[in-house]
């Protein structure tokens, strides 16, 4: 009986994304730009050297060059799909440290923690996650959670330090799958997670 040996392989831009450590000796095949790296155990893929039909000349380049700009790409892509507007700027993303308010707050009072970028935000996914089933939502499901003064979500303020948060009202905001005389969402079996973004 034949037998089959596969490579662990991906896209030039999910390897950039992912940035593994291989194994001392394991094959990592970058399927869309054709080159291969091998692990040493120690060093992450960006790290290792590429294997390719040239590795001395602008094939190579270009092929390390298309790797990264493929993987901002999708980060920032993935962070505009979660933003009601993608910032002005665009290129790589850097998320800040999350400030997460457990259970989340009723009480309208300003919640803040430091986010250790350094600088002010570019902007900021707020997102409810459910702890404990309710309403109709099971444990683990997360809800987008509208940013800005005034509207359904969260009044937020960001400086070079910190994020803060206050509670607006999530009232016709946010569905509700426990239909009419539901009684609305439970505070104690949800959290908030704020997370503040930096574009590069």
């Amino acid at each position: 009986m034949a037998m089959q040996i596969q490579l662990r392989r991906d896209t030039g831009a999910a390897w950039a994304l992912a940035n593994p450590v291989l194994a001392d000796g394991e094959i990592g095949f970058c399927r869309d730009l054709d080159y291969l790296k091998i692990g040493d155990g120690v060093r992450a893929w960006a790290d290792l050297p590429i294997h390719a039909p040239d590795v001395s000349g602008a094939i190579t380049a270009a092929a390390e060059a298309l790797a990264a700009a493929q993987a901002a790409e999708l980060s920032a892509a993935a962070v505009a799909n979660a933003l009601v507007a993608l910032p002005a700027g665009g290129g790589g993303v850097v998320s800040g440290l999350p400030l997460v308010v457990d259970p989340y707050m009723e009480d309208y009072v300003w919640r803040s923690g430091a986010h250790g970028l350094g600088v002010v935000p570019d902007g900021v996914k707020a997102r409810m996650v459910c702890k404990v089933a309710d309403i109709g939502y099971a444990a683990g499901d997360e809800l987008d959670l509208p940013v800005g003064a005034g509207t359904a979500g969260l009044a937020v303020v960001v400086n070079s330090v910190s994020v803060e948060v206050r509670l607006a009202n999530i009232t016709g905001g946010i569905p509700d799958r426990g239909g009419a005389g539901s009684g609305g969402y439970i505070s104690s079996k949800w959290k908030i997670v704020v997370t503040p973004f930096k574009f590069s």
